[in-house]
């Protein structure tokens, strides 16, 4: 049986997680929980975490990070595309996607 605190540490989670979907012309990876995105948009590095306003912006080829929703981080290599943000799913949609951890 769960205490309070657990769940409230849960529901927390959950409302500071939103959706990250990565799509590339080849693949598309299976959508996930994060808690933020660092992404490199034309002008610099763009974060991006839980209930940020809609936006679409152009990427530049370089590394992406990722916090996941299990405290993991991850670095992936892009190429260049676009970020959307909408209704907290977030949507890379790049010429390639790498993790640099696999």
């Amino acid at each position: 049986m769960s205490s309070p605190r657990q769940k409230s540490s849960a529901r927390l989670e959950q409302m500071n997680t939103f959706k990250l979907e990565i799509i590339t012309p080849y693949k598309a990876y299976p959508p996930r929980d994060v808690v933020s995105i660092s992404v490199p948009a034309e002008k610099g590095t763009l974060t991006v975490l839980a209930h940020h306003q809609s936006m679409v912006c152009c990427l530049r080829s370089g590394q992406t990070r990722i916090a996941n929703a299990d405290l993991g981080e991850e670095t992936w290599t892009i190429g260049q595309g676009t970020l959307t943000v909408r209704h907290d799913v977030a949507t890379l949609l790049v010429q390639e996607a790498k993790n640099l951890q696999q």
